[in-house]
């Protein structure tokens, strides 16, 4: 049964122990008539619990066979009728009636959300019954079929409704367990599926911009006066596309920004986005940091050693083309359904320029990167170098990090 939908598992589950509950009381009230019978309407008393026991005997093999709608049905207006007779056969003062508010509480429990349109009508039924039953007895003067002496049918009256309100306790109890434990476990799924949600929504927005988001920020643009934005493309990528299979092509893409994921994280920068074998990630948002140029150089210096040792290992003619640039951008969440994080700006366009006029293998820094790193690293001038659209522009490639001065 556990691969059952949720509601229609915790439904039949419940189904299951409200019938067997039912065939207990029934059967120990049965047999309680029995052993105290002293006239035979006493004993036929007994005899219709213990045939109510039968019969609900039967609706549990069929609950237990799969069939939903049915069993749960006949067993409510069964039980409501066996529960009637019953209050009928021994009178008011016996107690029975005690179980009616049980009938009323368990169509809430035993229904699906599909037959949902079937609670009201059966915690109907269960209503109108004890209206009747009291009616019967309180107002027209209904007078049990079991009529016992005064003395004889106190006494009786007495243990009956006892015996029936504890009964009636432990089914209530058994019930607002079940019930409990079903808002423990919406509870947990809830908390689970918030978790998930958070987990997803972290995998493509930084930290701080979910929370905002969540907390209904609309729209969500922030202004950053320097940030390092940095740019890799892997050369050769195309032509072994055509070599490889679908299967081998996405495990090695999975393999090499699986890896500048972790750098970014290492180095505390923010993946921006991948297309197609480009990578792009920026430092200095949307938390502030001072070293920002340094971070993306270092980080686009570990994706180059990460590139080459990817190549020597799988004998691949794959290479790494980086390009770094620092400047103001523009920050936010566009999109209603699918969220994207991403920048705009002239920034952003020159470090795409970075990264195109570069060479394979090597680390393009533009005149503003240069300036904020050039105390930490090693950079070969390379003069002025035609980017398109934005004509002549100072270049430099990083040729190592001064790690003693860091």
């Amino acid at each position: 049964m556990s691969t059952l939908p949720r509601d229609e598992y915790k439904a039949r589950s419940m189904s299951l122990v409200a019938i067997s509950t039912t065939i207990i009381i029934s059967l120990i009230t049965g047999i309680l008539a029995f052993i105290q019978a002293h006239r035979p309407l006493e004993f036929a008393g007994g005899v219709v619990n213990v045939a109510g026991a039968v019969v609900y005997m039967l609706t549990l093999w069929g609950q237990w066979k799969g069939r939903s709608l049915a069993p749960r049905l006949f067993f409510l207006v069964t039980a409501n009728i066996h529960l009637g007779l019953i209050v009928f056969w021994y009178g008011w003062s016996y107690g029975a009636y005690l179980f009616y508010p049980v009938m009323m509480a368990l169509p809430f429990v035993i229904f699906t959300r599909r037959q949902k349109r079937l609670i009201l009508p059966m915690a109907a039924l269960a209503l109108l019954m004890l209206v009747l039953m009291f009616s019967l007895f309180q107002f027209a003067g209904t007078t049990p079929i079991v009529i016992r002496p005064p003395a004889e049918s106190e006494l009786r009256s007495t243990i009956g409704t006892s015996v029936n309100l504890l009964l009636m306790s432990l089914a209530m109890i058994l019930l607002m367990r079940y019930m409990r434990n079903v808002q423990f476990q919406a509870e947990d799924g809830l908390e689970f599926e918030r978790r998930r949600s958070d987990e997803l929504l972290l995998n493509v927005l930084p930290a701080p911009i979910a929370e905002r988001l969540k907390k209904g920020e609309q729209p969500i643009a922030d202004h950053f006066d320097a940030v390092t934005i940095l740019f890799a493309d892997i050369v050769g990528f195309t032509d072994l596309a055509a070599k490889k299979s679908a299967g081998e092509l996405v495990e090695l893409l999975n393999e090499i920004f699986s890896g500048f994921d972790e750098l970014a994280d290492q180095y505390e920068l923010e993946k921006i986005k991948t297309i197609g074998d480009c990578f792009m990630a920026v430092a200095g948002l949307p938390r502030l940091r001072e070293d920002h140029a340094l971070a993306a150089v270092r980080m686009a210096g570990a994706m180059r050693d990460l590139m080459e040792v990817i190549r020597s290992r799988k004998g691949i003619e794959l290479q790494i083309r980086i390009g770094v640039h620092s400047g103001p951008v523009v920050a936010g969440v566009i999109g209603r359904r699918k969220f994207s994080y991403d920048l705009w700006g002239d920034a952003v366009n020159v470090a795409s320029r970075m990264e195109s006029s570069g060479e394979s293998g090597r680390i393009n820094l533009s005149e503003n990167t240069y300036r904020l790193v050039n105390v930490y690293c090693e950079c070969e001038h390379r003069g002025k170098i035609h980017a398109k659209g934005k004509g002549e522009l100072d270049m430099y490639f990083l040729n190592r990090i001064k790690t003693e001065v860091l």
